[in-house]
């Protein structure tokens, strides 16, 4: 989950201009449970801005979140049992 998680944020980054501080990106990572909502707004705080005034960057990070782990959540519990799985 943690790779999934630095693969988003670095797609973020690049696509859409929200580079965080690496400690930042780090302890977002290293988070055990997140929902789409949730990170985007995380993104949000750490950069300083309010998420309810960039509605459209807000959507555009949930979905990212949503396509690369196929859910509007995820725990690492149930993703490393996914991944054994071969999901």
């Amino acid at each position: 989950m943690q790779e999934g998680l630095d693969f988003l944020l670095c797609d973020i980054c690049v696509d859409l201009g929200f580079c965080l501080p690496p400690a930042d990106s780090a302890r977002i990572c290293a988070t055990e449970v997140w929902d789409a909502d949730a990170f985007a707004e995380e993104i949000f705080r750490v950069e300083g801005m309010n998420p309810s005034e960039h509605l459209n960057w807000k959507r555009e990070m949930r979905n990212r979140f949503i396509e690369m782990f196929g859910s509007s959540s995820i725990d690492s519990e149930s993703f490393e049992r996914r991944q054994q799985c071969g999901g």
